[in-house]
């Protein structure tokens, strides 16, 4: 498939000024919200209400290769777009209990080893945790309903992720290339996988489908060298047919296991399953 591509901002976002210009070290970054960079390379947004959002660079953008952590205070409620792209030297990220939204390519490269996501923010929006390569561990928020475009694109040291069971829908590239994740728990009320949202994650090794899943996208689980030989449906098989079927999965001589009692499976598609592949049946729970 097509490799998703991860959008940057203008050139004049990330480039540094003349180094005989004296870089800030404080200032605002929204009406009521101000930035501080200190010597030890912490910078902190602290204030109330939300962070003003940036295509052309965060104010800290001259000192990025200083900041090596971000404190986001209590009383923000929100992290602005592309507020610390490529803040690459940041190792640690903590956001306060009122953040709300975090813009999309918020995060994105930065190299921070874990990140909890606040239990008031609904979505991970477009690119917000792109090429975070060292990002190992994620606590999601619980109230999350969606994972948007490409939002743990390369994140390659992401070992495992447990997806909570408010998400509806995963856009697609979501995880694509996180190539060292091993397990991917989705969520009960999933209905929507879409296009590689799992492309090229070629460490799995199994995956549930969740019983109300409607659409698996083109591509969503294949990888080139895939190690993926166990593949669960808890309910109908959703939207495959004879044409993607081998492009969602790239199944070769591998395993799929169906609920042997369960009348809304539709029994067509079980059927042509059972005929192209190593089928088994499980009890339905």
């Amino acid at each position: 498939p097509q490799a998703a591509e991860t959008e940057e901002p203008d050139e004049e976002s990330v480039e540094d000024v003349s180094p005989s210009t004296m870089a800030a070290t404080s200032g605002k970054c929204g009406k009521n919200v101000t930035w501080k960079l200190d010597s030890k390379g912490t910078l902190t947004i602290s204030g109330k209400g939300e962070m003003w959002n940036y295509k052309y660079g965060a104010p800290w953008r001259e000192s990025r290769t200083k900041i090596v952590s971000i404190v986001i205070k209590n009383g923000v409620t929100s992290v602005g777009e592309f507020a610390f792209y490529n803040c690459y030297r940041v190792q640690s990220v903590t956001m306060a209990k009122s953040i709300t939204k975090i813009g999309r390519d918020a995060f994105s490269g930065c190299n921070m080893r874990s990140i909890t996501i606040p239990n008031a923010v609904t979505k991970i929006d477009t690119c917000v945790f792109a090429n975070c390569y060292w990002l190992k561990n994620v606590n999601l928020s619980s109230n999350l309903t969606e994972i948007g475009i490409s939002a743990f694109i390369n994140c390659s040291n992401l070992a495992s992720i447990a997806i909570p069971d408010k998400v509806t829908k995963i856009d697609k590239y979501a995880f694509q290339r996180c190539e060292n994740m091993t397990n991917a728990t989705l969520p009960k009320n999933l209905r929507y996988i879409e296009e590689s949202a799992f492309f090229d994650c070629s460490s799995l090794k199994s995956i549930e489908i969740p019983e109300k899943v409607e659409r698996i996208g083109e591509f969503a689980f294949a990888a080139d060298n895939s190690t993926l030989s166990q593949i669960v449906f808890k309910g109908s098989v959703p939207s495959i047919t004879d044409k993607n079927i081998q492009w969602i999965f790239c199944w070769r001589n591998r395993y799929c296991l169906l609920p042997r009692k369960r009348p809304d499976l539709d029994q067509r598609q079980a059927e042509r399953l059972r005929r192209e592949y190593h089928v088994e049946d499980v009890e339905s729970k």
